[in-house]
This record gives structure tokens, C-alpha cells and sequence, in this order.
């Protein structure tokens, strides 16, 4: 028999609260019948039957649309934060975790996933021009679990970067996660929440992850040991001066 853990204070979140009781019960099926990945095969027809009511399905994608993420071809749905909450950091050392990395894997879900804002998808380098409509669907579904996940991170562990003017787009997401490794984001975002008056004294969390980032860099910490990708000291320098 399958266990794992649930939150009891889902009871006090205010989106769980003002859902009426057939779509509380959903939710509740749902994260236990996902699999240990929190991928749910889509069985509308089964659902009702085990909860014992009928649903609108196009009012509950809209209710849950927030959490989970739909893809091929909305046959699976994929529960946002579940990856974080059952295991937090994964370690492919761990053969459980492990098990959930390839599932991850198989499914396109997975790029170098141990924490958050590490599920950062990389865009294919060789894209098939033949590749169809539905295909280029799911790749970007699977992308906007990052973003995703990168924002809820922020918001729930960053107050005070959460505060930040200008909060990150999903395009400079994209484009930072392919520019950097996500823990080196990560540990950089850390810094920036520790620093008092962030919000205050910094407008763009895009700008000021990537100039903390580059003096780091600058001052000799090369950023290796977090698989950070090439950056020339010309090119940093040029960067500073515009």
C-alpha cells in the first residue's frame, strides 16, 4: 500500500477553503492517485465514480489551472508542487528519488530537477521542422511548470524579493535558466533576500540576479562548482560598462 504525506493545513488555505466539497474531494484524489512523480493519467469517468459525484471539468481545469500543469495531449496532468513537497531536494543517489527523476525523464519533465527552480527545461538545440502542432504544445505546458514552480519559490520562500517592482517574465525565466544553473540562481536569490532593503533599493529581480551573478564571477568565484555555463571576462566586463 502506497503512503505518503499530506498537509493538514490545507484545512486553513484560503484556494482549498473556497472550493465546495466534490472539488476538495477531487483535489484530495487526485494527489493521492498521482503517481510518486505527481503525474495523474486523466480518468475523468473513475474520478466521479470514487468520489461519488458528477463534475464540470471545464470549471475544475479552471479552479486547479494554477496547480497543475496539463500535457500530452491532456491525457496526464502534472501536480506543480508536489516534486517539492513529498521529497524536497531529490538525489539521484537515492533509489526512490531516483525512480521519480526517470519517471520525470521519460515524461520531458526533468532537467537537472533537485530543487524548485532547477526543472528548467532546455529548448531543443536540433527542432524538427516536421514536428506537429500538438508536440510544440506539450514542450511548452512542460516549460511553464518551471516558471511556475520558480515564481511559487519566490513568493513562499522571498518576501522581500517577492516585493521587487519588476518580477521575472517568463521569457528572462527562460533565458536565465539556460544562461546559468538553477542552484547558482538559487543561492544568488538567497543573497539578494538577505540583503536589507532589496526591494527598496532594486527594481528588476532579471537585473539584479544577473549583475550579482557577473560581479561573483568578476571578483574570482567562477561559479563552476554550480555547472554555470562559459562566460568570457571580456564579455562580463563589457556588461558592466553599458
Amino acid at each position: 500500500m502506497a503512503k505518503r504525506m499530506t498537509s493538514t493545513e490545507k484545512w486553513e488555505d484560503p484556494w482549498f477553503r473556497k472550493l465546495k466539497p466534490k472539488e476538495k474531494l477531487l483535489w484530495i484524489y487526485i494527489t493521492d492517485r498521482c503517481n510518486h512523480a505527481g503525474i495523474w493519467q486523466v480518468d475523468r469517468e473513475l474520478a466521479e465514480f470514487c468520489i461519488g459525484e458528477s463534475l464540470d471539468w471545464e470549471d475544475i481545469e479552471s479552479l486547479f489551472k494554477d496547480r497543475i500543469v496539463k500535457f500530452n495531449g491532456d491525457s496526464k496532468w502534472f501536480i506543480n508542487k508536489f516534486i517539492d513537497f513529498q521529497y524536497g531536494v531529490l538525489d539521484d543517489r537515492n533509489r526512490v528519488h531516483n525512480s521519480v527523476i526517470n519517471i520525470l525523464k521519460k515524461e520531458g519533465l526533468y532537467k537537472g530537477l533537485i530543487s524548485p527552480i532547477q526543472g528548467h527545461k532546455d529548448k531543443d538545440k536540433d527542432k524538427d521542422k516536421d514536428k506537429d502542432k500538438e508536440k510544440v504544445k506539450d514542450k511548452d505546458k512542460k516549460e511553464e511548470v518551471v516558471f511556475h514552480s520558480l515564481q511559487v519559490w519566490i513568493k513562499e520562500n522571498l518576501p522581500s524579493v517577492s516585493k521587487m517592482k519588476q518580477q521575472l517574465t517568463y521569457e528572462e525565466c527562460d533565458r536565465l535558466l539556460n544562461d546559468f544553473d538553477g542552484e547558482l540562481v538559487k543561492d544568488v536569490l538567497e543573497a539578494m533576500e538577505n540583503y536589507n532593503g532589496i526591494s527598496g533599493k532594486y527594481k528588476s529581480v532579471n537585473r539584479t540576479v544577473r549583475n550579482w551573478i557577473k560581479i561573483r564571477l568578476e571578483k574570482g568565484s567562477n561559479g563552476r562548482k554550480y555547472g554555470v555555463l562559459d562566460h568570457n571576462m571580456e564579455a562580463i566586463k563589457r556588461a558592466r560598462q553599458e
